[in-house]
């Protein structure tokens, strides 16, 4: 018997035994990649990956505090943020408002950590407390 993703039913194991039980939801790459209906893909993302100083900037930007200087959407909570990563700007905006979070003194570190997860297509980053640590992303300790 083969084993099937539960959303498009294409296989996604070789030949298993009949007599193997098998207690699991399997989902293929394909539908892995996509984002579900209605919603997005964010990325979960240690607070400890920026530095105070940004969660400080994105509580006084934040959503209640918008300003015209602020590029991106953000929601500040008591363990962390959800920041959008302006992951629908062309190249030319994103580098102008890369340009104006440097203005609003965002540390390189906050970039890096957008650009890290728009390149895992994420509309959005969940900056916690308790969230993942990248090794791919410098780590800050305050």
């Amino acid at each position: 018997m083969k084993l099937h993703c539960y959303k498009c039913s294409k296989p996604v194991s070789t030949e298993v035994p009949d007599s193997t039980i098998v207690r699991a939801v399997l989902e293929c790459p394909e539908c892995i990649e996509k984002e579900p209906e209605g919603g997005f893909r964010y990325l979960d993302c240690s607070t400890g990956h920026v530095t105070k100083s940004d969660m400080e900037l994105l509580d006084v930007h934040g959503m209640d505090n918008a300003t015209d200087t602020m590029p991106m959407m953000s929601a500040v909570y008591p363990e962390g943020a959800w920041v959008g990563t302006m992951h629908t700007l062309e190249e030319d905006e994103l580098k102008a408002e890369e340009n104006n979070l440097r203005k609003l003194e965002f540390s390189e570190a906050f970039l890096k950590v957008l650009a890290f997860a728009r390149g895992k297509d994420c509309k959005y980053v969940c900056l916690d407390c308790d969230a993942k640590i990248y090794d791919e992303l410098k780590v800050f300790d305050w």
